[in-house]
């Protein structure tokens, strides 16, 4: 069994055909991120991470990335991902997360300013 061959044909039968660009700051950020993760020109809000190619490791990286990016707080694992994987999933969860902990999401040119931690 030529389980790439199998794979790469349950992503192409899996993948939405109706594209749905991504729409909120955080969906593009993380369509952005998925892109060279996953091999793909685009991701659609309903793409489903492990259905259009990724695994658990890539979904590592995934987290990981977004964690030196400061897009995710503490909160979100890969449970998360698990849980929600399309990229509208994943996202609102996200923002759920920040929400949780009182704020939208931390702004990067201002993370280490004085006053700010």
């Amino acid at each position: 069994v030529d389980r790439k061959q199998l794979a790469g044909l349950f992503a192409e039968v899996a993948h939405n055909d109706t594209y749905q660009k991504p729409e909120t700051a955080l969906e593009k950020q993380l369509a952005d991120i998925w892109q060279p993760l996953l091999k793909r020109e685009k991701i659609s809000r309903m793409d489903d991470f492990f259905a259009i190619g990724g695994d658990s490791l890539a979904a590592t990286q995934l987290l990981q990335t977004l964690q030196r990016q400061h897009l995710i707080p503490m909160s979100v694992s890969l449970t998360t991902l698990f849980n929600a994987p399309t990229l509208a999933q994943f996202a609102n969860r996200i923002e759920n997360a920040w929400q949780d902990l009182g704020g939208n999401n931390i702004n990067q040119e201002t993370l280490f300013e004085e006053g700010t931690i």
